[in-house]
């Protein structure tokens, strides 16, 4: 009885004979399509828009990281450069018969002492803002030079093994910094 109800309901309603029962109808309206179309072309400006901030703060964020690790992986470089100079700044004095408490031989220490701690604070900015690779490399730079947590009794090192480090940690900076501005 209840679906025989609803069948006349459905004709009763329905003036156009396509089985749509009267509160449909308003879709027929031209204005009705006109407010469905302003919503469905605001809903995907609306979309369009947000894809286009999200994109362009992503660009941004990388332009960023991009150009802290240019400034991070270069300051490493040149950091790791003068705290091995200074080191052999140090074995050329005493080399010469020159000792650690005179005058020069402070002012060797202290230079080397001011090179270590600016180094110090490249290798820790190359893993706070490297990447893997980048660290790795670092690494490799690091074991080739004399000891960079607070000692000061051997300066010697293998001039050859940093200089082959080095290069390798240059390589690096070159191809995931210096290439990604040519992109």
């Amino acid at each position: 009885m209840k679906a025989n109800r609803y069948a006349a309901q459905m004709s009763e309603s329905d003036s156009s004979g396509g089985g749509h029962p009267t509160r449909w109808k308003f879709l027929q309206h031209p204005l009705a399509a006109v407010v469905i179309g302003s919503v469905i072309g605001g809903a995907s400006a609306l979309g369009g828009s947000y894809l286009a901030t999200t994109t362009q703060a992503q660009q941004d964020r990388a332009a960023t990281v991009l150009q802290q690790r240019e400034v991070r992986y270069g300051d490493f470089l040149n950091d790791s450069n003068t705290y091995a100079q200074s080191a052999l700044a140090i074995v050329a004095h005493e080399q010469t018969g020159g000792d650690l408490s005179d005058p020069e031989g402070r002012r060797l220490l202290n230079a080397f002492r001011t090179a270590r701690y600016n180094f110090r604070g490249d290798i820790n900015d190359v893993f706070v803002y490297g990447t893997s690779d980048a660290q790795l490399a670092a690494n490799r730079v690091v074991k080739t030079l004399p000891d960079t947590t607070g000692q000061e009794r051997d300066f010697l090192f293998d001039t050859e093994l940093y200089n082959h480090a080095y290069k390798g940690f240059l390589q690096l900076f070159r191809t995931e910094v210096q290439a990604a501005h040519l992109r």
